[in-house]
């Protein structure tokens, strides 16, 4: 069996707003056969305008005005490897999502309204009982004359082994019971540590488990409105985002 071997294309341009981990831009590794791919990449390198509009071509990405990452790149067979990883289905499903409706209903919302992605292990993190919390985005929303700043971390990802609300991360947003150690981890603590009447702080999780193939097998299970409750909506749902975006705003 013959050895692949790659080829390495890095996305940066010093007028292009790219954010890594490590650096400005982005590292994309291709099979070397693949001569036509590589030579459509590097293209878009020299061409900002489409690296930043256009999408689904041979480099999946999609572009969100008002994310502070741009271009967002997808996972793609084609690709052998990206870095940062590039964003899956549910991160993908997430982004599209949010970004459909506010373009729909611009002239609802005089707020500014940015998109962050975040990352594991290097990014904005929180040491929960059990285990670190990265959440995948940061939503910054700015109001007003004050500048009043809501910051809302928003994770998608499955919730097929959570059987219920009893979670660290879903309890995370704030909800607890009298039965949970008082020093236990919330984003509504840490926000009153800041001491800035002005900062408020948000923790969602957009589950990609359904809400039916969730409770399978279950006889006392929570609603959807107990969960919508505790800050955890269904990316299956069509109206996850006025429903998230009616509890931030």
């Amino acid at each position: 069996m013959s050895q692949k071997t790659y080829v390495m294309i890095r996305l940066d341009n010093y007028h292009c707003p790219l954010i890594s981990e490590e650096r400005q831009g982005y590292l994309v590794q291709v099979v070397k056969k693949e001569k036509e791919l590589i030579k459509e990449i590097r293209s878009l390198v020299d061409d900002l305008e489409k690296l930043f509009k256009e999408e689904n071509t041979s480099l999946p990405r999609v572009y969100f005005d008002g994310s502070l990452y741009v271009p967002m790149l997808l996972q793609s067979k084609k690709i052998n490897k990206i870095s940062p990883a590039g964003l899956v289905d549910s991160e993908q499903k997430f982004v599209l999502g949010l970004r459909e409706y506010l373009k729909r209903h611009k002239d609802k919302f005089p707020s500014e309204i940015y998109l962050l992605r975040n990352y594991p292990f290097s990014g904005v993190g929180f040491q929960l009982q059990w285990a670190g919390f990265y959440p995948d985005f940061i939503m910054w929303i700015k109001e007003g004359r004050q500048q009043t700043q809501t910051i809302v971390f928003i994770d998608p990802k499955g919730l097929e082994h959570i059987k219920g609300l009893d979670n660290e991360k879903i309890k995370f947003a704030g909800f607890l019971n009298e039965k949970d150690d008082p020093e236990t981890v919330t984003i509504k603590k840490i926000e009153k540590s800041l001491r800035d009447k002005n900062i408020r702080l948000e923790s969602f999780i957009l589950s990609k488990t359904s809400y039916d193939d969730l409770r399978k097998g279950e006889t006392v299970f929570p609603t959807m409105e107990e969960f919508m409750a505790h800050h955890v909506l269904f990316l299956s749902d069509k109206n996850w985002p006025e429903k998230l975006i009616s509890m931030i705003i």
